[in-house]
């Protein structure tokens, strides 16, 4: 058995080590060339003006890392401690923005010193560039990184580890959520309501929350074919820095951006990742998913997020989009039915983006309200993808994190 550690808020500098941040911004720099498929990669140059660990909260410490939710309710012993490096080898978890914080002395400590395994915990985000930057500019400083791995979001296509990447990359996003202690999303038993179809009063419900650039795209490219309507949406206006992106002088976008949801939650995007009104599911058919945001140096990346996980938990058919193409498949790769008995997917491996963002509009612009027969075997779909997800797919992929980390272990 292996012991492991975390630091809760261990105060170790009175601010963002600004050397350590600029170091690792000018690394990034260096590497965002190689971003692939992405009309936002100018602004990606840079990373970010600011570091995960500016809010106050936050500032100067080692954060206590996301996955330790899941890791303490899966029956693994986890200690805090109050010292940079435990005294006695087991496995160091270490939040990501916690990184940024660290002086070349407490950088010297975790990955000169530790003789144990050091686990870069990414899972909470979709951002896996940072992780391969992260190690790529760790080992440029001397490093030796044998007895360390980063944990992120999007796998491979075929949803197979690559593990001598040292980039153990999973859905591990999934299992965050779900074990989240302070705000998990919460599991629906009672699901009648969910699946009546004389409950149903529009088509879809489409982006509850902040707005961002493929969003935008793809509802202007349905404004441009019918209204919204039929639609049951938030849309939050986007911060002027949004400005810049290839699409904001859609000359329809007054007609569908800055409306917001009777009772959606207040606050910025992280309020509303798990935020969820049953209303809204038990009223529409249909869920429009748009995964965005996504930053890799290749096609051979996927990444599902908890807007994924929604639909499945609240028994509604879906539309599937992301910055990559093949989405759909690879949901139906994770044992999912993805409901093209019924709905058009032709758009999930239509390579450019901006192509796949236009049919994936017209797939949904052109689908009608079910029949009250095909809705209901519809819903016998959604039976089997809301067990399969609970009974199979969750204890899978836990099993999977587990077995990962006792392989790594073995192997160091």
């Amino acid at each position: 058995m292996f012991k492991i550690y975390y630091h809760n808020d261990l105060r170790i500098s009175d601010n963002i080590c600004q050397e350590t941040f600029e170091s690792f911004r000018n690394k990034y720099e260096e590497t965002s060339g190689l971003l692939t498929n992405h009309y936002q990669l100018r602004f990606e140059k840079h990373y970010q003006i600011e570091s995960d660990s500016s809010s106050e909260r936050w500032r100067g410490r080692l954060i206590e890392p996301r996955i330790i939710n899941f890791l303490k309710a899966t029956g693994e012993t986890c200690e805090q401690i109050d010292t940079i490096i435990p005294d006695k080898d087991g496995v160091l978890v270490i939040y990501w923005p916690s990184i940024a914080n660290m002086t070349k002395d407490v950088l010297d400590q975790i990955f000169g010193k530790y003789t144990g395994h050091v686990l870069i915990d990414d899972t909470y985000e979709t951002h896996l560039t940072r992780c391969v930057v992260t190690k790529e500019w760790l080992e440029q400083l001397g490093y030796d990184l044998s007895n360390v791995t980063f944990w992120t979001n999007g796998p491979n296509k075929d949803n197979v580890i690559d593990f001598e990447s040292k980039l153990i990359r999973q859905n591990w996003l999934h299992l965050v959520h779900l074990y989240e202690t302070r705000n998990p999303i919460p599991e629906i038993k009672e699901t009648d309501e969910l699946k009546y179809f004389k409950n149903k009063l529009k088509r879809f419900l489409y982006m509850n929350g902040h707005s961002t650039a493929q969003r935008e795209y793809v509802a202007g490219q349905i404004t441009k074919q019918n209204d919204l309507g039929d639609f049951m949406y938030s849309f939050i206006n986007p911060s002027d820095n949004y400005k810049d992106y290839f699409l904001m002088g859609n000359k329809d976008r007054k007609s569908f951006i800055n409306r917001r949801l009777l009772n959606d939650v207040a606050g910025g995007a992280t309020a509303k990742d798990n935020f969820v009104n049953k209303e809204w599911w038990t009223y529409t058919y249909y869920y429009v998913n748009i995964e965005t945001n996504f930053h890799w140096r290749d096609h051979n990346a996927r990444m599902l997020t908890e807007k994924w996980m929604k639909p499945i938990m609240y028994l509604t058919p879906s539309f599937n989009i992301g910055d990559y193409p093949g989405l759909e498949e690879y949901t139906r790769l994770l044992g999912f039915e993805d409901y093209s008995q019924w709905l058009d997917k032709g758009y999930d491996n239509i390579d450019n983006w901006y192509e796949r963002g236009k049919q994936f509009a017209q797939s949904i612009s052109e689908t009608e309200r079910p029949s009250e027969a095909d809705w209901y075997q519809m819903m016998e779909a959604a039976e089997y993808n809301y067990h399969h997800f609970y009974n199979n797919y969750i204890p899978n992929l836990t099993k999977i994190f587990k077995n990962s980390l006792s392989k790594i272990l073995d192997k160091s």
